[in-house]
């Protein structure tokens, strides 16, 4: 093999294992932030199917209020920090009826009291999800409002729009 050959079969396997290391790094990443999925806005609703019944979460009882609204939050997502002053209009509202906030994440349960007191945002409790499966869902944010019996009466996953913020506050204003 001559040495031009040589030369250019050694470029050629250069830049192939760059763009393969390129392409680990990538998806290693896109691993890593697995937990901190977010989705883009304009929420899709029911993202757990009305009529789901959900064991309590983390000693939440949803017998204490007549409706839980379940925000599932990551302090890394763009769309929950989005969504912080919708977040406080809620707050207000479950000051004024019968309804519960309850922030949960796969996140350590100080990060997000922290996230939450930063943002001013209160809530009745704060839960770690040690189970993914206790509100399923496949994002971030994602909004889940439950009876008092557990029964899922809606949810949606992903930033709210306008609509979706006002049928939400009259629903749980309703209750």
């Amino acid at each position: 093999m001559s040495n031009d050959a040589f030369n250019r079969t050694a470029n050629v396997i250069f830049i192939v294992t760059c763009v393969v290391l390129v392409a680990l790094a990538v998806t290693r990443r896109n691993d890593a932030t697995a937990g901190a999925a977010t989705v883009a806005p304009g929420a899709r609703a029911e993202i757990v199917a009305t009529g789901t019944k959900l064991d309590p979460i983390n000693g939440v009882s949803y017998t204490d209020a007549d409706l839980t609204v379940a925000l599932v939050l990551n302090t890394e997502c763009p769309f929950c920090r989005d969504s912080i002053p919708f977040y406080r209009q809620l707050t207000e509202r479950r000051r004024a009826g019968k309804v519960q906030l309850v922030a949960a994440s796969l996140e350590p349960r100080d990060a997000l009291e922290q996230y939450l007191r930063e943002h001013d945002v209160a809530v009745d409790h704060v839960v770690h999800l040690d189970r993914p499966e206790a509100i399923p869902t496949t994002g971030t944010p994602t909004v889940v409002v439950i009876g008092r019996d557990g029964v899922v009466r809606s949810s949606w996953l992903g930033r709210l729009d306008s609509t979706q913020e006002r049928d939400l506050l009259r629903a749980i204003t309703v209750s």
